[in-house]
């Protein structure tokens, strides 16, 4: 029976060693764990900080389209406007070749309809038959 107590001794004596060797084993998976999730925890936090950033980017650029678009139409509108007052322009300073100046317009004066109608007949024949 002595045997057989230092026998079962034994036996927990080593079961003793083999728990705390597994317990050892379970508190370093347990830091490891920990460590893992700690990372884990750090790239998520990351993400959110990405999520933010990029979110805040794509705002931007929204708005960096709409302002282009809006630059874009209001150089439309200037070069219409840019157009029509050249056309203007050109409407008002129209020269005509060939059609002798009164010299004494004081007295004689100058009838320029009269003299860009004669013009027409004269040298725009086609023209003028469809007046």
């Amino acid at each position: 029976m002595k045997r057989k107590m230092e026998n079962a001794n034994s036996n927990v004596k080593s079961l003793q060693t083999d728990v705390k060797k597994l317990s050892a084993k379970v508190e370093e998976y347990d830091r490891t764990i920990q460590q893992y999730s700690d990372i884990c925890n750090g790239i998520t936090g990351n993400n959110n900080d990405f999520d933010k950033r990029l979110l805040s980017i794509e705002q931007e650029i929204s708005r960096l389209h709409c302002a282009r678009d809006e630059i874009t139409t209001k150089l439309q509108h200037t070069k219409e406007s840019v157009t029509d007052v050249q056309w203007r322009g050109m409407r008002g300073n129209l020269l005509f070749c060939g059609i002798q100046e009164a010299t004494n317009y004081f007295t004689e004066g100058e009838n320029c309809e009269q003299k860009i109608q004669n013009f027409i007949k004269k040298n725009l024949p086609l023209i003028a038959q469809y007046q």
